[in-house]
C-alpha cells in the first residue's frame, strides 16, 4: 500500500514572477504598461551598433566562403555579446527575467481558488505549462504584468470563459489558442502583437475581442470568421482600412475603432501576376484534390499560405485584385479593403447586383460538398468537426501514395514558426 500523502495532489505551479521586471524594462529602455515611464527615443534604433553588429556577422560568414583576410582590428566576442544584448533588447531582457535571482513561482490552490485564476500586477513574466492541469478552469487574468509569450499548454483549457492578457508584452499567440471553443471574452489589449494565429478562427462562441493597443497595421480577415463575435476594439492600432469580412459579421452590434491611420480611398488594384503554380494550386484547392505524400516541402508552404476570396470564396494565393472602398456600420462610414480572385466586379457598388448574374466559375463548390471547411479555414485543424477530424486521422495514417488535401493541416504549425 502507497503513502496516503503521496496520492494527495499537490497545487500546480501556473506562473513564474520576478519583481525586478519594471527595472529591467528601464535599463534596456522598453515601454512598461504597467508603470509607465518616458521612453528615450533618441536610443530606439542605436544606428552604430546595428551596423557593427552587422559587419561581425557578414565578417564570420564571408571568410567561410571567400579567401578574405580579417580586418585589423577584428570585433571581440565580448564586444558581440554587447552588441547583441543592446540590438536584441526585447530577448536580452526576457532572458534576464526569466532566470533572475527575485524569481518566485505561484500556485494554484486547488481548494480555495477553484476554477479561477486571478494574477493581475503580480510581475508575472510567465505562465508555465502547469497551467494546463486546471482543466475545469472557467476564469484566468493576468493582466497588468510582463507575459511575453503564452505555452501551448493553454490549449487545455477547454472549458475557459474569460481571458484577460491586457497590458503585457504579449508578441505572439500559440495556435493551440484554437481550442478554447468555450471562450467568450478574450483581452488582447496593450501588447506588442503584429497578428493573430490561424487557430483563432475555431473561436466560434467568442463574443468580446479586444486588441486595442497593439502593433497591428493589417487586421487579419480570419477575425471574419468569429461568427459569434459582438464587440469589437481594434483602436489605436496602426491601420489603414477595415477587413470587409470583419463588417460583415452577423452579430456586430459594437465596433470601437478609434485613433487608427484610417485612408478612406476608393481604388481596385491588380496584385501580381497570374502562374501556372497558382492555376493549378488554385484548382486543387478548389477541387478538393487528393496531394502525394512525398510533395515538395516549399509546395506545402504555398498551399498553407492559401486565403480565401471576399466574393466567391474561391482560393487565391500571390494573384488578385485588392479592393478599397468605404462601407457604412453602425451609421458610421469605415474604410475598408478585400481581396478578390478575379474581377467579378469593378465598382464596390456592383458586388450586389453580381451576386444574381449567375453561378460563379471560381466557388469551390466540390470542396465545400465534401464536407470539407471554407478555404480560410480548410488549414486550421482546431476548428475541424468530427467527421473532418477522422478523414484527416485516416488519410494521415494510410500508406496509399496520396492523402487528402486537409491533411496539409499538419504541417501548418511548421510553416507559421519558419514564416
Amino acid at each position: 500500500m502507497g503513502n496516503a500523502a503521496s496520492n494527495i495532489r499537490k497545487d500546480p505551479i501556473i506562473a513564474k514572477s520576478n519583481p525586478s521586471a519594471p527595472g529591467v524594462l528601464r535599463l534596456y529602455n522598453l515601454e512598461d504598461h504597467v508603470f509607465p515611464y518616458k521612453v528615450s527615443k533618441s536610443l530606439e534604433t542605436y544606428p552604430s551598433v546595428h551596423l557593427a553588429s552587422s559587419l561581425a556577422s557578414f565578417e564570420k560568414l564571408a571568410l567561410k566562403h571567400l579567401p578574405l583576410s580579417p580586418r585589423p582590428e577584428e570585433i571581440t566576442g565580448k564586444e558581440a555579446d554587447i552588441y547583441h544584448n543592446v540590438v536584441n533588447r526585447e530577448e536580452t531582457a526576457r532572458e534576464i527575467l526569466a532566470s533572475g535571482e527575485r524569481m518566485t513561482v505561484i500556485r494554484h490552490n486547488l481548494k480555495e481558488d477553484k476554477n479561477q485564476v486571478y494574477m493581475c500586477r503580480q510581475f508575472v513574466v510567465e505562465i508555465t505549462e502547469g497551467i494546463g492541469e486546471i482543466q475545469d478552469l472557467k476564469v484566468l487574468q493576468a493582466c497588468c504584468n510582463y507575459l511575453t509569450r503564452l505555452p501551448q499548454q493553454i490549449g487545455c483549457l477547454t472549458n475557459l470563459k474569460v481571458l484577460v492578457l491586457s497590458k503585457n508584452r504579449i508578441q505572439k499567440l500559440p495556435d493551440e489558442i484554437g481550442q478554447l471553443k468555450n471562450l467568450r471574452e478574450l483581452n488582447l489589449s496593450q501588447n506588442l502583437l503584429v497578428t493573430l494565429p490561424r487557430g483563432i478562427s475555431a473561436l466560434k462562441a467568442l463574443n468580446a475581442l479586444h486588441i486595442d493597443d497593439n502593433l497591428f497595421t493589417v487586421l487579419p480577415p480570419v477575425i471574419g470568421r468569429l461568427y459569434g463575435l459582438k464587440y469589437l476594439n481594434i483602436s489605436n492600432n496602426k491601420i489603414q482600412n477595415i477587413p470587409l469580412e470583419i463588417l460583415k459579421l452577423p452579430f456586430l452590434i459594437e465596433l470601437t475603432a478609434s485613433s487608427c491611420d484610417f485612408t478612406s480611398k476608393d481604388s481596385i488594384e491588380c496584385i501580381g501576376d497570374i502562374t501556372l503554380k497558382e492555376t493549378c494550386s488554385r484548382h486543387l484547392v478548389r477541387n478538393n484534390l487528393r496531394v502525394r505524400r512525398n510533395i515538395h516541402r516549399s509546395l506545402i508552404g504555398y498551399l498553407l499560405s492559401v486565403q480565401e476570396c471576399s466574393f466567391c470564396g474561391g482560393p487565391l494565393f500571390e494573384h488578385y485584385y485588392l479592393h478599397k472602398s468605404t462601407q457604412t456600420f453602425d451609421s458610421e462610414r469605415f474604410p475598408i479593403a478585400y481581396k478578390l480572385c478575379v474581377k467579378h466586379y469593378v465598382r464596390h457598388e456592383d458586388r450586389i447586383a453580381t451576386l444574381f448574374l449567375g453561378p460563379l466559375k471560381t466557388y469551390p463548390q466540390r470542396l465545400i460538398k465534401s464536407n470539407m471547411p471554407f478555404v480560410s479555414e480548410l488549414f486550421n485543424h482546431f476548428g475541424y468537426n468530427d467527421e473532418q477530424k477522422r478523414i484527416l486521422e485516416q488519410g494521415w495514417n494510410s500508406e496509399e501514395g496520396k492523402m487528402p488535401l486537409i491533411c496539409l493541416s499538419k504541417y501548418a504549425r511548421m510553416h507559421d514558426e519558419e514564416g
